[in-house]
Order: structure tokens, then sequence, then C-alpha cells
């Protein structure tokens, strides 16, 4: 996904790019040119966020799209800005978070939506308007919003309140949430939220704020920091090993995300293309915008 440059996907066999442009009301192409989260469901229809045209799905099978806005009528999302989507698998149903229209979900089998900003306006232990992330774990949904990171139960629809509002997160193998709020990272148990300590990034040489935060399939917690690169959580000292375009790990310093492939390497995007980085022996490939990658923006 691209700021202002629709999608591109690569297919690996064929090496070759193809890209998925954007016009209006032509549903052979996405709606709105700026990208976010992508998802995929177990029909490999793929989810694709917004920022201004609602969620658009695209048919794999046969190349199309459906999209869902406020244009759609009452039965779809409150807000066309979505910043996060998570899919349920056991129950066939997606999790939309928006920019002011708050969480809503999406039932495929019914075809039906619920904006739980409905809800909240009766009640307070919601989420509000605005959504940063959401994640599925343990049958939960965890999602952060403008006035606070809260988890529901998927079977009964209930909503708790976990702690105040978090930019990103992730769940490590030992069931501690990783919060990112501001320039402070907090490690809170799960079974436990008085149980907690906080990081204030800045004491250990991290001067910007991180962005973006996962847990690998080994445990690992990796986050990524808009101008400071990329940091490994060291469980042993407690702190943090951190790795830049400087050391040689990195294409650039100035991340926007990363991902961990099916073979275990960590995946950074930044502002000059694509940094691969083997963890088990800090080798590193670099695969650059405009060069080896058709592209011109991530």
């Amino acid at each position: 996904g691209t700021y202002y440059g629709g999608v591109n996907y690569f297919n690996l066999k064929k090496d070759l790019f193809k890209y998925y442009v954007y016009a209006e009301a032509n549903n052979n192409c996405l709606n709105y040119p700026i990208i976010g989260q992508i998802i995929e469901d177990k029909r490999r229809d793929l989810w694709i966020c917004t920022d201004g045209g609602g969620v658009n799905r695209f048919n794999r099978k046969t190349n199309t799209f459906t999209y869902y806005t406020t244009e759609s009528g009452k039965n779809s999302i409150l807000h066309d800005n979505v910043k996060t989507i998570t899919y349920d698998e056991s129950r066939d149903q997606i999790y939309i978070g928006t920019y002011t229209g708050g969480l809503s979900l999406y039932d495929r089998a019914t075809n039906l939506f619920h904006n739980y900003l409905d809800d909240y306006e009766k009640e307070d232990v919601k989420p509000d308007g605005i959504i940063f992330h959401t994640m599925i774990h343990n049958d939960k949904l965890y999602v952060s919003a403008m006035n606070g990171t809260f988890v529901m139960d998927l079977g009964t629809g209930e909503f708790k309140w976990l702690c105040r509002n978090a930019q990103n997160f992730t769940i490590d193998k030992e069931e501690n949430i990783w919060i990112m709020i501001g320039t402070s990272l907090i490690r809170i148990r799960l079974a436990d939220p008085e149980n907690q300590k906080k990081y204030f990034l800045p004491q250990y040489g991290i001067q910007f704020e991180p962005k973006r935060i996962i847990t690998t399939n080994s445990g690992d917690i990796y986050f990524v920091v808009l101008g400071g690169g990329l940091y490994r959580y060291d469980k042993q000292s407690d702190s943090f090993i951190h790795y830049s375009q400087g050391s040689g790990h990195l294409l650039s310093n100035y991340c926007y995300n990363v991902a961990e492939t099916n073979s275990g390497e960590l995946l950074v995007t930044s502002d000059k293309g694509i940094t691969f980085l083997n963890p088990s022996n800090e080798n590193t490939r670099f695969v650059t915008l405009g060069t080896n990658l058709p592209i011109t923006s991530i």
C-alpha cells in the first residue's frame, strides 16, 4: 500500500509487479489512492483500508472491487477514513476502525454492519469515535481508541477498559500487551493489568516516536521509529537493541512499518525502499525505490 500510489502486488513466481490504480466509480479499480492496512479473508478476498474511500474489498477471482463507504447508506461504516481492520475467521466477521466514525463490525453471512459508536453514546465503557489499532488474540478483540484501550469478548460482545489510549500495540507470547503512547512504551500483564512497567524511551536514547510494534513467531518484540530506525527489546538486559542505517542494517532510518515473512526475516519499509533483515545472523538485503523496486513511494 502506498501514499497516493494505490496498491502494488509483486508476484514472486512471475517476477513482476502489478499496479492497482485509482479511479472513481469503476469497480475494476480502487476508489481512493491513499492506502493503509490490508488483510485477507478465508475466501482470499483482500480488504483494503483507505484514507478517504472507506474499505475496498478486492475479489481476486473476478478482479473486481466492492466499496464500503458512507455513501452506501445506513448499512455501512460511519466514516471513510479507515485506520485499522481485523478479521475474525472463526465467525467470518470483520472489525473496522475509523477516524471519528468509531468501530464497526461487518458480518459476511448476514451482510450487516453494526456501528459501536451508537452504543458508545449510550454507555461509556466502549471505544469512542477515533480508533487507532485493533487485534484479535485468544478470542478477544483488543481496540485502542482516543478514550483508551479496550478488550472485548468476541462471544458476548462485552467491552472492558484496559488502560489509556495507545497508538499501536502488540501482545507477546507471555501474555503481556505492549502499548505505544507518545515516546513511552508500556508493558501490561493481561491477567493482572496492575502489573505493568513503563519505558520512557528517551532515557534509552530513542528520541522519536515509535510507530509500529510487532511480536515475531519466535517471541521477540520489534518496533520501528520514524527517523530512528528499528529496535528490538532484549529481555536479558531489559533494554533495547538498535538497528540503523549507520550500523548497516537498514536502508533508511525513516521507517514506516515492520512485518515478518514466512521464512522469519524482518521486512522493514522506509522512505527509500525495503530492508530484509535476518535476525539470526543480522544479514540484510535492500530493495531500493525506483531502482529494483518499480514504485515511487510506500
